[in-house]
């Protein structure tokens, strides 16, 4: 013992009494040997100037801990109850006693009558019971089991143990029972995790694919899972989801992001309706509704009088040569660029989602096609280089489509008149029914009002003034140029 000690760095001599991770195995065999195995945690039962370390607590509390394991709580008549340390660990690690042994070796103390009440399971409660044992005196260190076993009977027919299973070869025979029964419960449940182990170690080594040692198995690798990721990459942008990597799983927002061509789909739909509602700067309200408080990220509402005025010193600064009541045609393309100067930032907002999107499709596609470390590999000397090219050609588009909108304006789509003469249709009949209602508020009664006395209320507000009805024509020619849809406008080439 002293050698094994010093084998795995135990000092026996040291006063601390320090406790180490390693064990020491003894292996007993033989026909007639029970099969058991034991495993001792003597710092359980340490001396009091010994300070127990987390890590053997930790360590101790593992091992207890193991439910395929039976714990046998081991008491000596030599001490007080209260001071049985192994009570109180068996508690924490089986509350209920359900895989606890008490055993209690018995001296012919004072502390014996004590300790036999526990063997009745009234303040410990152990389901496997209790069993005693007589310790070795000092006169029988040199004797054989066969005679400590006759001593034991002998011993046990009387006394305070009556009623208790008593004795060494009692004790190995009840244990080979009990561990017997702890394999019968506890077998089909191990077969379950053996099998959920075996089961995940399958999965992992699917996950490897194909032996890969040589450059030749790498290359046929390389070619089988382009092979499926480009065709998983096909059906995706196509929209046939016919593929079973395209099916529904639990993980819903996995299985959506799968289908790239219905995201895209949908962030465009999403896209249109922005720029229609969003993409303009100003709202014009008709005349009695209200008009709503400004917010950063929605189109500022204004009344026809207020987009008038924000119309006039842009008028101003594009004067040239014009005939007096008459405007530049250029107006309206100044007028188009503040009205849709919001676009650029919906747009590239748009395009960020549609590459995020793309993005996420990839690294889901090729999840369960590579290996973790190939996939890393291909991101980052691939996919990554070839997606920022994407991203920067999606961006220089939009930087040509935004300098088209720049350009001179001009379209030939003819529900460009039709919107307009709407437009000045809705404008002029209010106009129309203020001039009349102030006529019949002057006159009292419609049948008093003669045909030129009408004629003179229509005309007094367009002959008022000149330069309004202008601001008031460009407003409308803006408006019904933005209406048009942009695929059908046409821009002249600079």
């Amino acid at each position: 013992m002293q050698e094994a000690h010093h084998v795995i760095g135990f000092d026996c001599d040291d006063d601390e009494g320090v406790f180490l991770r390693d064990t020491l195995s003894i292996d007993i065999y033989g026909p007639d040997k029970p099969q058991l195995t034991l495993i001792d945690l003597p710092w359980l039962v340490r001396p009091e100037n010994v300070v127990q370390s987390e890590d053997h607590v930790d360590f101790e509390k593992a091992l207890m801990a193991d439910e395929r394991s039976i714990m046998l709580a081991v008491m000596t008549t030599k001490n007080n109850n209260a001071d049985q340390i192994v009570l109180k660990r068996v508690k924490e690690a089986d509350p209920e006693g359900i895989r606890t042994l008490g055993i209690i070796i018995t001296t012919e103390s004072e502390n014996e009558t004590a300790l036999a009440n526990l063997t009745e399971n009234k303040d410990v409660n152990f389901k496997l019971g209790w069993h005693v044992l007589l310790d070795r005196n000092h006169a029988e260190r040199e004797c054989d089991f066969e005679e400590k076993n006759r001593t034991e009977r002998e011993f046990f027919k009387t006394g305070t143990w009556s009623g208790v299973e008593t004795g060494i070869e009692a004790l190995a025979s009840r244990l080979s029972t009990l561990y017997l029964n702890l394999i019968k419960r506890e077998l089909p449940r191990t077969h379950q995790n053996i099998t959920n182990i075996l089961g995940d170690c399958e999965r992992e080594m699917e996950m490897l694919g194909q032996p890969r040692s040589t450059p030749e198995e790498q290359r046929m690798l390389l070619f089988r899972a382009s092979e499926r990721f480009g065709d998983r990459c096909k059906s995706a942008v196509e929209g046939t989801y016919e593929d079973n990597f395209f099916g529904f799983t639990k993980d819903r927002a996995e299985q959506q992001k799968k289908r790239l061509r219905a995201r895209v789909q949908a962030l465009n739909s999403g896209f249109a309706t922005k720029m229609w509602v969003k993409g303009h700067s100003l709202e014009i309200v008709g005349s009695g509704e209200s008009v709503v408080e400004f917010q950063s990220n929605r189109p500022q509402t204004v009344t026809r009088e207020q987009a008038v005025e924000w119309v006039k010193p842009i008028l101003v600064e594009c004067r040239g040569r014009d005939i007096p009541g008459t405007f530049n045609s250029r107006l309206i393309s100044e007028l188009f660029w503040e009205q849709s100067k919001g676009w650029e930032n919906i747009a590239r907002r748009h395009i960020n989602k549609v590459f995020r999107e793309c993005n996420d499709f990839l690294k889901i596609t090729l999840k369960d096609i590579a290996p973790a470390g190939v996939i890393d590999s291909l991101f980052a000397r691939h996919i990554d280089i070839k997606m920022a090219e994407r991203l920067k050609s999606a961006n220089n588009e939009l930087e040509e489509l935004l300098g088209d909108r720049r350009r001179y304006a001009i379209t030939y789509n003819r529900s460009y008149t039709d919107t307009l003469q709407q437009i000045r249709d809705k404008r002029l009949r209010e106009q129309y029914e203020r001039a009349i209602n102030t006529a019949l508020g002057k006159s009292g009664s419609p049948s008093a009002l003669t045909t030129e006395q009408l004629l003179q209320a229509l005309v007094a507000p367009t002959k008022a003034n000149m330069d309004d009805n202008m601001y008031q024509e460009v407003l409308d020619s803006m408006l019904a140029f933005y209406k048009v849809p942009p695929l059908l406008s046409q821009f002249h080439p600079r």
